[in-house]
């Protein structure tokens, strides 16, 4: 394979990254077990990576409450807040509120 096509298959890769971000939701909001981020999103799926490893998580070494603190880190980021605003003018803003209602304490949901 020539430089050049090891070039193009890169930029095509990224293209397709790129496509892919911009199709998923950073959010989850039909996970079955509750869970709030969707990890297979581009911009997630790196860190959640990282978060196991740091853990040094296997596999199937995952549990519910590791789970959740990774979520709360990565939500509780700025940078994050600003992929969900972004997100939000994407999809626009009504369904967006909702997807977040979906996971906002019972208490917030009704206040």
């Amino acid at each position: 394979m020539t430089y050049i096509q090891q070039w193009e298959q890169m930029r095509e890769k990224v293209r397709n990254l790129e496509q892919e971000r911009q199709t998923q939701l950073i959010l989850a909001p039909h996970n079955a077990y509750g869970f709030k981020l969707n990890i297979n999103h581009p911009l997630i799926r790196p860190k959640w990576d990282a978060f196991k490893s740091a853990k040094g998580l296997g596999q199937y070494g995952m549990t519910d409450d590791l789970r959740r603190e990774f979520e709360e880190t990565v939500l509780a980021s700025k940078y994050m807040q600003k992929c969900m605003e972004q997100e939000q003018q994407r999809i626009g803003a009504v369904e967006h509120q909702f997807i977040r209602m979906a996971y906002a304490p019972a208490e917030q949901a009704a206040g």
